[in-house]
């Protein structure tokens, strides 16, 4: 096994294979191992050195082939043999890398971390003491293991500051007391790290205790500067994505497009995209549409992947449908057809388009669309309480909620973050959480 193309894979076969090298090539060897290491190596010592940088450029792959780094660290532990001291490190590595390169070859989520998963398994049995792939392990295990993991992580590695973040993460909103604790655990002269305070600033907000939410919101805003104006050139896109939260919660959104740009610029793969909706979400609520829309239209990162373009067409289609402006509705629905065909909303939203314009036959066709992938009709009710929400048309929109959670429609955050469905809870608040009450909606 050997990396393609690799003008120094051949010089090395060509001296081993030099009859004159003699004693020489057992140091040409090791050199060599040392090179093949050497730069995925300093990546994996960066990372558990607590350098933030470390965690985008793995988890982005900036600046990273990871097949590469895994043939690499293969070829080395083949040099070396099973024999050497170094052997597991450098197997246990070449399966680490492998891990991230299935994560992105697999485009089914489930199908990736099964293989991502497998990969982990085997890197472990070669280093069972690794904190940073227990770490991967634990993300992609259930609850329990998930603790199981994080606590043997802070037996092997108790200053680490990754698994103290990981797990204050974890208990933001279930346990706000200990995940303030673990996340001040991390905060000294050395934190480079401003997630701790965004997170601490959250756990108050859980508690109740505003002035300490303020005061750590504003901490994390006066950090956030100090750390632009330190490395102009280099910000994490998490510090934006978190400070674009606390703006946002702040209601200070004069100032959050300007973050969100930035961030955009600053984004080498779309883990933080998500910030743009929470924006677009908060337009929505407040009835702001032309802003809504100039956002979108104007900063909305169409190029970064099929999912995000799909979003952008989607939220865009149910913004001029509540608006009534069927036409440039009509236009977005198709779009996001051309990018996901299956998707549900799309084809309810068209029917009823479509209906309302009097093309029954057209419309006929988009219902029919609309059941294929979904016979017992959990999306299709979901969607027709929507838009009977957006017409005032409230019995009707309770009625389709209904039976969309009878049918075991379960994704509970789309119906109680869900904009589009605001008319029906400010209509009849009670029957509102009623319904949520009767169905085990949790709101929180």
């Amino acid at each position: 096994m050997k990396p393609q193309g690799s003008s120094a894979s051949d010089y090395f076969n060509k001296l081993q294979n030099n009859p004159g090298i003699g004693k020489l090539s057992g140091v040409i060897k090791r050199k060599f191992v040392v090179a093949l290491m050497d730069h995925g190596q300093q990546v994996i010592n960066k990372y558990l050195s607590g350098d933030e940088k470390f965690d985008e450029i793995l988890e982005c792959g900036i600046g990273i082939d990871y097949a590469l780094y895994k043939n690499y660290f293969f070829l080395a532990a083949e040099l070396l043999g099973e024999k050497h001291y170094y052997y597991n490190n450098l197997m246990s590595n070449a399966y680490y890398f492998q891990s991230f390169e299935l994560n992105r070859y697999y485009e089914n989520e489930d199908t990736s971390d099964y293989y991502d998963l497998k990969s982990l398994r085997q890197a472990l049995s070669y280093t069972p003491e690794a904190p940073h792939i227990i770490l991967n392990i634990a993300w992609l295990s259930s609850r329990d293991s998930f603790v199981n993991y994080i606590k043997k992580i802070e037996t092997i590695a108790p200053e680490w500051i990754k698994w103290k973040m990981t797990f204050g993460a974890e208990y933001i909103y279930t346990d706000p007391k200990k995940s303030i604790s673990l996340y001040k655990e991390t905060l000294n002269d050395e934190t480079y790290y401003l997630e701790p305070y965004w997170a601490i600033s959250e756990g108050y907000n859980v508690l109740n205790e505003p002035d300490s939410v303020t005061f750590y919101k504003n901490l994390y805003i006066t950090k956030f500067y100090e750390k632009l104006n330190a490395e102009p050139d280099y910000l994490p896109v998490s510090d934006y994505f978190f400070l674009a939260h606390i703006l946002l919660g702040l209601d200070r959104t004069y100032e959050l497009e300007k973050v969100l740009v930035a961030e955009a610029d600053a984004a080498v793969c779309d883990m933080y995209f998500g910030v743009y909706l929470e924006l677009w979400n908060y337009y929505m609520r407040r009835g702001k549409f032309d802003q809504a829309e100039m956002f979108y239209k104007n900063h909305m990162p169409l190029d970064v992947n099929e999912e995000l373009t799909s979003e952008y067409y989607n939220d865009l289609g149910w913004l001029y449908l509540r608006q009534k402006k069927y036409e440039p509705a009509k236009e977005n629905f198709l779009k996001l057809l051309e990018f996901n065909p299956g998707y549900l909303g799309s084809n309810v939203a068209l029917e009823f388009i479509f209906r309302n314009n009097g093309d029954h036959k057209k419309a006929d066709s988009y219902l029919k669309a609309s059941l294929l992938d979904d016979p017992d009709k959990q999306w299709r009710n979901f969607f027709l309480a929507i838009i009977s929400s957006l017409n005032n048309k409230y019995q009707n929109g309770f009625e389709y909620l209904e039976k969309s959670l009878q049918n075991g429609f379960d994704l509970f955050d789309l119906i109680v973050d869900n904009h589009n469905l605001q008319n029906l809870w400010l209509h009849d608040g009670e029957k509102w959480n009623a319904l949520l009450i009767k169905y085990k909606v949790n709101t929180n």
